[in-house]
């Protein structure tokens, strides 16, 4: 937590940019909670065409702008908070599943767990464009639905540990708070699906209660959604187009944007090339990883949280960075780099016990 505030807190002081200004003129004209009825059946300001239902993240801004007003330190200083916390939920979920992994408590070798956990951490608060999520108060959304993300995936897991039930409630509050955020938020049924068949691998008649739970939950916003909005997922108008073309051209634009997002660059176009190449490097990890997942049983658990790793990334980029994401988009790589950190714990554990 302390090198990560290191790196921010130079930029504590950055003033607004951008859609700053008209988001906080539109704040101070109407304050959300002034019209809370319109606030859950409405898109977000009343633009349809834009495809946005965050009513939670709104509030919440809406909340700094009442605290805050034009004071831009303010804003920066909790969302970096809020980030902070978020890179201490990553620790904790990395730090949760190597433990169960190692046994008992107390039987682990500190290495084994403490070790992944931390590299995760720092892999996901130092990432290159998270400043764009951080330290721009419009980016206000992405920060909070990520946390809502996060958190819920690491209370989830320590109930599953500690059979709290308050826990698991807890976990179900935090997803819902997420759809109520972010669009991206979506994902997260998925994610306690995945954690449950690769990662806890949990017995049949669990997973098919939480599948049940999961799949509800989805049913239940994508409808509100539809009658708020008028469309079921997605953001900007056109986002999703992608998915409903020619197969090849969706292979593309995820190769690209994984391309962008390991290796952060403006200077050229990212190529097709490139983008097949990436393509081609994560289905051959997924290859592996699957390989080992099933064939090699004191491997596994590495390999289950390189595949639940991959599906968190990819799944995370949509609907915002399957096209190409600019230097003042960065913010739609936020919830990514969390999968990725992930993997990067993988990564470290896997080194360590090869070590020994």
């Amino acid at each position: 937590v302390l090198v990560c505030a290191a790196f921010y807190l130079p930029l504590v002081g950055r003033g607004f940019t951008s859609e700053d200004f008209l988001l906080l003129r539109l704040l101070d004209e109407a304050p959300p909670w002034t019209d809370l009825s319109g606030l859950l059946t409405r898109p977000w300001l009343g633009v349809e065409s834009v495809g946005f239902y965050r009513p939670v993240a709104w509030l919440l801004f809406g909340v700094e702008e009442a605290v805050f007003g034009t004071w831009s330190p303010g804003y920066n200083l909790v969302h970096l908070a809020i980030h902070l916390w978020s890179v201490t939920r990553i620790f904790e979920i990395v730090r949760l599943v190597c433990h169960r992994a190692e046994g008992e408590v107390g039987s682990e070798r500190w290495w084994h767990v403490e070790a992944p956990a931390l590299g995760a951490a720092l892999c996901f608060g130092l990432y290159p464009l998270h400043p764009n999520a951080v330290s721009w108060a419009a980016s206000y959304a992405n920060l909070f639905g990520s946390a809502f993300v996060l958190t819920g995936l690491w209370l989830f897991i320590s109930a599953d540990e500690r059979r709290s039930l308050s826990r698991y409630l807890g976990s179900f509050v935090c997803t819902l708070l997420a759809l109520g955020s972010y669009e991206s938020s979506v994902l997260v049924p998925v994610l306690v699906v995945l954690l449950e068949v690769f990662v806890l691998r949990s017995p049949p008649r669990r997973i098919a209660a939480v599948m049940a739970i999961g799949a509800t939950v989805l049913a239940v916003y994508f409808l509100v959604r539809r009658a708020v909005v008028g469309a079921t997922v997605g953001g900007y108008v056109g986002a999703m187009d992608v998915f409903f073309g020619p197969p090849g051209a969706l292979l593309n634009q995820v190769g690209r944007a994984l391309s962008l997002f390991l290796w952060p660059r403006y200077d050229a176009p990212i190529s097709s090339a490139s983008g097949w190449f990436c393509l081609a490097a994560l289905g051959l990890i997924v290859l592996v990883a699957s390989v080992v997942f099933l064939r090699s049983p004191g491997w596994r658990f590495e390999a289950a949280l390189i595949l639940f790793s991959g599906a968190f990334v990819v799944g995370a980029m949509a609907p915002f960075s399957f096209g190409l994401v600019w230097p003042g988009e960065g913010r739609y790589f936020y919830l990514s780099a969390a999968g990725f950190a992930i993997g990067f714990g993988a990564l470290v554990r896997l080194a360590s016990r090869l070590s020994g």
